[in-house]
């Protein structure tokens, strides 16, 4: 039977090449797109899962809602808190913590300044890291041990065979010989750890960042032994911050430390997707974008699928007398449904080979335009293909099988113009048409809306002249201030560098130090104000346009902490615009020459006095908002404190190459590395970037898919409509309203799934883009470009088989069979 069945969709096919060919490479789309998306998404959703046991892993957060600023969630917490929270929460398994420092590496002739993780001794027992080689046990047992990964290993080593090697950690006084006690290998690209080098936390180290707990600068990991237990803890966070935080330690004279002070666990499979909006959200990738591919996935199968049963549902009249033979020689219903069945699997199969094909193809390019790893995996990939096989066959051939069974034998020999499924055929095949194009202008319109948002992000105005500016972040901690001062000095001197500077907070920077201040005579809560520290010529360097009131000017020594006497501090300060409705004055001009105070109780404090008001400068990510500040000058080299440099009139390269000749005079131990502005800012539209691209690839070939099928109708639709051109022609009927008739049929769902499509982008689009502070507006413009763009394609698509049989001669469309 099964060699029958083949037999007649090789007749058919042959007799029908056309729509063969188009229900083939409909199909073959629609599952390459299905795949390929799929890919991405389960890319996206694996992250961190390939560490054993990631479910019963989370990550200590922090989130600070101090007065006058939105929450801030911080990927951090106080390295103190391990062991409060063992000791009072036993659900707690096990524990580890992290700190992140980026410092001078040596080995032979290599020396790199790199990021490396001080962790405490339990680190890989509780992320259990692939080992190469090494005992994982005992890896960090001694204060001199060092694990690194395979990568880390062939820089410095020039091998992987590295254990039992030395490597300095530090520069001068601070210097240490480590030895590789195990090798890790690399990490896979779906991690959200940025690990390669892990060493003994030191105890000094733990307890200058235990003491205070709002020093928040280390990463705390909690192990559980199920979900319910990480519940529980969960739950009692909130007390447990109040039990051992206590108001004194923020400086709260009313109210709980919970208040302002709160800690949440993350689940490590959670982090990428949380992550974006967590620090700025400079990592992570947000979660509706990457389930918007797998809607897009979806609809874009389902538009073949559509194409599928339009198509053979319209073409049933054509198999008519060919179902009433098979009837009259003994054929049951359910034999002619099995035999539809069966073919429509066949060429599904066939399609899905096609589908294969193209993802084999369009893999690399989607890695490409996406920073991807995405690979290939047969072993799960092709289970998922026979899945999709057999449901979009039996999905897509079950309708078209019912109908063409459904032919009385009588009327099916008698002529070949019989029913397509009559008005419920006609009826459906018109809904599902306007499905796929609501479908379509949706996603089209999404896409539109994604990439002019990731447009903006990019070239939207951070308040700072970006262009030109390099950061050098070369100087490290306790090189001292005199070195510092020569290394910015020598930097000046370059030809080519317009002015250098430096701060303790630079772009795409998590350090915010946050601090709560008094000013007389405002009424309520004092707010909470970040404070950046800078060097000479910062405003000018960076290009931040004053409002009101002066910069800082070495004229003035009230306005720079070196230069300020022992004792209490009487200084200058700028404040940025967001601080002005802060600190309770209605422009920049009201708020030139008025105080406020810093400073804890029975501590220091800072009698500021404004001496300017500045433009906000948008250093973190468009999603979170710029946070009230206030700037306060040290001429006095920073500590660790990057350099940025303004250069004009040289290459990029021309200058990378001078500013590390200009370092290896003055710090010829200090490795050098620099970063442009414009690229450290990159990861902030990166993402959306490349998603959108995505969007947009997969937008275009779910409207190719659509338009598949519709072509497909209309060229069957104008066949079976001849002789009725032909009668309407003869009583004068002429080409263009015969032209219009045929279109009008066609655009008519496309009108219509114009006016469903909208709403539900703009209802989309609006969530997503609340999640930026800085964001376009949802501009009708995206709308009416999208429907537009639909409709002549639409057009195009049916115009050419229209204009063919609305040209056509009555009299030989009168003879047409």
């Amino acid at each position: 039977m099964l060699s029958h069945i083949l037999l007649s969709f090789y007749r058919s096919a042959q007799k029908q090449p056309l729509y063969t060919v188009l229900n083939m490479l409909g199909l073959g789309v629609g599952i390459a797109v299905f795949i390929t998306l799929m890919l991405v998404v389960d890319y996206e959703r694996g992250f961190d899962r390939w560490i054993p046991d990631a479910s019963h892993i989370d990550r200590l957060d922090t989130t600070w809602t101090l007065p006058g600023l939105t929450p801030n969630e911080l990927a951090f917490s106080n390295l103190g808190v391990l062991d409060q929270l063992k000791s009072d929460l036993p659900q707690v398994d096990a524990g580890t913590r992290m700190l992140d420092q980026r410092v001078v590496v040596s080995a032979g002739p290599v020396s790199e300044r790199q990021l490396l993780n001080y962790v405490d001794a339990n680190f890989l027992d509780v992320i259990r890291l692939p080992m190469l080689a090494g005992i994982r046990a005992h890896a960090l047992d001694s204060a001199s041990s060092a694990v690194v990964t395979e990568a880390t290993a062939m820089k410095y080593f020039g091998t992987v065979d590295a254990v039992g090697r030395n490597i300095t950690v530090g520069q001068g006084a601070s210097k240490r010989l480590y030895t590789v006690s195990a090798v890790t290998k690399n990490l896979p690209p779906a991690s959200s750890l940025d690990i390669s080098m892990l060493l003994p936390l030191p105890p000094a180290t733990e307890a200058h960042f235990s003491r205070d707990w709002g020093e928040t600068s280390g990463t705390t990991w909690l192990r559980f032994r199920n979900q319910t237990d990480a519940d529980s803890v969960s739950a009692g966070l909130r007390a447990f911050v109040d039990r051992h935080a206590g108001r004194t330690s923020f400086g709260l004279r009313a109210g709980r430390a919970s208040d302002v002070y709160a800690l949440s666990l993350v689940p490590l499979p959670d982090l990428h997707f949380h992550d974006v909006s967590v620090t700025g959200g400079a990592s992570g990738t947000d979660r509706r974008l990457v389930y918007g591919l797998g809607v897009l996935a979806a609809l874009a199968l389902f538009m073949a699928v559509v194409n599928y049963v339009n198509l053979a549902t319209a073409r049933a009249s054509l198999r008519a007398r060919e179902v009433g033979l098979r009837k009259v020689v003994g054929a049951t219903r359910l034999m002619l449904v099995v035999q539809f069945l069966v073919e429509a699997i066949v060429l599904v199969s066939i399609a899905a080979l096609i589908g294969l094909a193209l993802v084999e193809l369009a893999v690399p390019v989607v890695n490409a335009i996406g920073g991807w790893s995405i690979r290939i995996a047969y072993g799960s990939l092709l289970p998922l293909l026979g899945m999709v096989v057999l449901a979009v066959g039996l999905g897509a051939g079950i309708y078209p099988a019912v109908v063409l069974s459904g032919h009385p034998p009588a009327t099916s020999l008698a002529g070949s113009k019989s029913s397509s499924g009559g008005r419920v055929g006609a009826a459906l095949r018109s809904n599902l048409v306007l499905l796929q194009f609501v479908a379509a202008i949706t996603i089209s319109i999404c896409t539109l809306v994604i990439g002019a948002q990731a447009e903006f992000v990019r070239l939207a105005d951070r308040g700072f002249d970006r262009q030109g500016l390099i950061l050098v972040l070369s100087l490290s901690a306790g090189s001292g201030a005199e070195r510092q001062a020569a290394i910015l000095d020598r930097f000046r001197q370059i030809p080519g560098v317009v002015m250098a500077t430096e701060s303790d907070r630079v772009p795409n920077d998590l350090n915010q130090n946050d601090t709560t201040v008094e000013r007389p005579g405002l009424l309520g809560q004092q707010p909470s104000l970040g404070q950046e520290t800078v060097a000479a010529d910062y405003f000018a360097t960076y290009g931040i346009q004053v409002l009101a009131g002066r910069t800082f000017d070495p004229s003035h020594r009230s306005d720079d902490i070196a230069m300020a006497p022992a004792g209490e501090l009487k200084l200058g300060t700028v404040i940025n615009e967001r601080a002005l409705s802060a600190l309770g004055y209605a422009s920049p001009q009201a708020a030139v020459g008025q105080h406020f105070r810093v400073g804890r109780p029975n501590g220091r404090g800072m009698d500021l006095t404004i001496i300017g008001v500045v433009q906000n400068v948008r250093f973190a990510s468009p999603r979170a908002p710029v946070q009230p500040s206030f700037y306060l000058e040290n001429t006095r080299s920073l500590e660790n404190a990057p350099a940025v440099v303004r250069f004009r009139g040289v290459s990029r390269d021309d200058v990378v190459q001078r500013l590390k000749a200009a370092l290896r005079e003055v710090a010829p131990d200090e490795p050098f590395r620099a970063q442009l502005v414009e690229d450290r800012l990159s990861s902030f539209y990166r993402p959306d970037e490349q998603r959108a691209r995505l969007f947009a690839i997969g937008a275009a070939l779910a409207i190719s898919i659509a338009c598949l099928g519709l072509f497909g109708l209309a060229t069957f639709s104008a066949a079976r409509r001849t002789q009725e051109i032909g009668i309407r022609k003869v009583p004068g009927a002429s080409t263009r309203d015969v032209l219009l008739l045929l279109i009008g049929q066609f655009i008519r769902p496309v009108l219509l799934a114009c006016l469903l499509a909208a709403p539900l982008s703009w209802v989309a689009m609006r969530s997503w883009l609340s999640a930026y502070d800085q964001r376009i507006a949802l501009s009708p413009g995206y709308f009416l470009a999208a429907m537009v763009g639909a409709l002549v394609i639409s057009v195009v698509t049916v115009s050419g088989q229209s204009w063919s049989v609305a040209r056509s001669e009555p009299a030989r469309a009168l003879r047409y069979e």
